[in-house]
């Protein structure tokens, strides 16, 4: 979907084509770092099997401590609710837990950049391309039987497949998939 909808600039502007779709693959990989067992990115064959590859794992290495901090922030110092809001399809399966946390690497990542002098606008593209990949995330993940928690914590009131279109059929994964290709088609 990313790399339809950005095409048209594919020709023109390659660097921030090129940096888009990376930041879409990195935030597509996101918010399923609360799924790892292993945050510290050594990839085992069960880690492989359960659909956690090398990228999942290395987002995991750098965005734990990250995931904690906002675990801490929102459960407001609570280690028992700092558990449970750090669960799979919990904190870092709704709107404020993605924006919070990525909000705590981009924001100074993008900053410290600026003020070293390496700072460009494809680095902002790439940024705003991590957010998009997530977002598609949480879209996908409401698509499917357990859905997801988009206001949690402040609601638990999860959005299911039912809401958008129920995964695990074949006539389901054919408009599942023309939701996302038809929009990126018109566009081209």
């Amino acid at each position: 979907w990313g790399f339809l909808l950005t095409s048209p600039i594919l020709v023109q502007y390659p660097v921030y084509f090129i940096a888009f779709i990376i930041g879409i693959a990195l935030g597509s990989v996101y918010p399923d770092i609360d799924s790892s067992n292993n945050p510290y990115g050594v990839v085992s064959s069960d880690d492989l099997d359960e659909g956690r590859g090398a990228l999942t794992a290395i987002m995991g290495v750098i965005a734990s401590p990250v995931k904690h901090l906002t675990g801490f922030i929102v459960s407001k110092g609570n280690r028992e609710k700092k558990e449970t809001y750090l669960k799979h399809r919990m904190l870092m399966h709704s709107i404020l837990g993605i924006v919070l946390s990525l909000g705590i690497i981009l924001a100074p990542l993008n900053l410290i950049l600026y003020f070293v002098g390496y700072w460009n606008l494809a680095f902002f593209i790439g940024t705003f391309g991590v957010l998009v990949g997530a977002f598609m995330h949480l879209l996908e993940d409401s698509c499917t039987k357990s859905g997801i928690m988009y206001f949690f914590p402040f609601s638990k009131r999860a959005l299911r497949g039912n809401i958008l279109v129920r995964t695990g059929s074949t006539k389901a994964g054919k408009l599942f998939s023309t939701i996302f290709a038809v929009p990126a088609c018109a566009y081209l």
